[in-house]
């Protein structure tokens, strides 16, 4: 009962925290990189026990833009120091006692670091102003929706971008598909970018159902694009 009582104790001084004190919060946005690590990353925080929030409309903090559909991290919750742990980023000290004697830095430990954000490459950003537009607290996980956009049947292309891009390539090639990269896609692709060509296996249900599993962004063309080697 004393464990009990006590573990009450320290989840409202967290939530009393991080009601009065910055930041309030932190905004992971969904234009990023990748957005799919981006959910997987909120996604972890809530396996943990983090309650995450997401925009449902529009508003301005300081001298950033939160769009809707931005997933927010609010700091008045009983995870606050988990939170602050896996999020915020953390400068190394430099001291006596990270320098040798000679001067020379000390290389750091694991412990120097446990932001998992940066370790994932998820931007985050925090909020310096309390938190007053209206929030969607998500009951469940979160996940892109995948989908195929554009015309034509020649193939797909596909951002480089995204760490699943990655998984689908590998299911396309285990399938028996060909993938190339292009070194200089047209815009506004990244070099690098994926090019499917619907060649066997590869057409638009098998498309369709990776877009689906991976939450992935495919986008068909009606030409085919000069490619480099098959990966």
């Amino acid at each position: 009962q004393s464990f009990l009582k006590n573990r009450a104790l320290a989840a409202s001084r967290q939530v009393e925290k991080g009601a009065t004190e910055a930041p309030y919060g932190h905004v992971i946005p969904m234009r990023q990189h990748d957005p799919g690590t981006a959910v997987k990353f909120a996604s972890t925080l809530m396996l943990n026990g983090v309650e995450v929030h997401r925009a449902t409309g529009r508003f301005t903090t300081g001298s950033r833009v939160v769009e809707p559909g931005d997933l927010i991290i609010r700091m008045d919750q009983p995870s606050r120091a988990l939170v602050k742990t896996l999020i915020e980023p953390v400068v190394y000290p430099d001291n006596e006692w990270t320098r040798g004697r000679d001067g020379s830095p000390l290389p750091p430990y694991d412990m120097a670091s446990f932001t998992l954000a940066d370790h994932m490459g998820v931007d985050a950003f925090p909020l310096a102003e309390k938190i007053t537009a209206k929030l969607e607290k998500l009951t469940s996980a979160p996940k892109t929706a995948g989908n195929v956009t554009g015309t034509g049947s020649a193939g797909w292309l596909l951002t480089p971008t995204w760490n699943d891009s990655f998984r689908a390539v590998n299911r396309v090639l285990k399938n028996g598909g060909a993938v190339y990269r292009l070194p200089n896609p047209p815009q506004p692709w990244a070099p690098g970018a994926f090019w499917i060509p619907a060649t066997g296996s590869t057409n638009t249900a098998a498309v369709q159902a990776l877009a689906t599993e991976f939450g992935l962004p495919f986008t068909s063309v009606a030409a085919a694009p000069t490619v480099a080697p098959v990966v």
